[in-house]
């Protein structure tokens, strides 16, 4: 039984291919333009997408009620997103998140570590949507009573938001999140 063998291609190789050819240019490869177009056509693809999604779709609206939460109290979130063209929303996703970071160290030594705990996620199925109308949730959520407040430090966050995302047929999808303040229980 035989096996082909594919060729590898890195740019480590490339590069000492290059420096090596014989008769060929000493150096290196000049990577840093390959990396600056590589960031330019990046950027360009972040600004296309923002400006597909605006042509059918608002930008949205989120409301908190109470606008600052404690442990264990629930809140209702409101979500509002004017449609500006037909269009067909496969769902639309509401996660209740917790967010810890932490950063150490300084300069080029520093790192920072990030966990996302999802507390609660509820997927409403989508429908077709006509212009001038709107894609309008309402749901209520708790914050756990074991919940620490939002704390923002230098090195140390605790954060609490609700990232919503809307999902919509063969167009780019519309996503967020929106801080919910958590306050330290009076007393406690």
């Amino acid at each position: 039984m035989s096996s082909r063998l594919r060729p590898r291609v890195d740019l480590y190789s490339l590069n000492t291919a290059y420096r090596i050819w014989p008769g060929g240019p000493r150096g290196s490869l000049p990577l840093d333009p390959l990396v600056s177009v590589a960031i330019g056509i990046a950027m360009i693809g972040v600004a296309l997408h923002h400006l597909m999604r605006s042509l059918k779709i608002g930008e949205p609206e989120v409301f908190l009620t109470p606008g600052s939460v404690v442990p264990g109290q629930e809140f209702t979130v409101g979500y509002q997103q004017k449609v500006k063209k037909p269009l067909r929303v496969k769902a639309v996703t509401f996660r209740w998140v917790h967010r810890e970071t932490a950063t150490s160290g300084s300069g080029t030594n520093r790192s920072t570590v990030t966990h996302e705990e999802v507390i609660q996620e509820r997927r409403v199925e989508g429908r077709r949507y006509q212009a001038g109308q709107a894609i309008s949730e309402s749901l209520t959520l708790r914050v756990p009573d074991w919940a620490m407040h939002t704390f923002r430090a230098g090195g140390s966050d605790l954060q609490w938001f609700v990232k919503v995302r809307v999902e919509i047929a063969n167009w780019p999808d519309s996503e967020g999140e929106w801080d919910v303040y958590v306050l330290p229980e009076a007393g406690g």
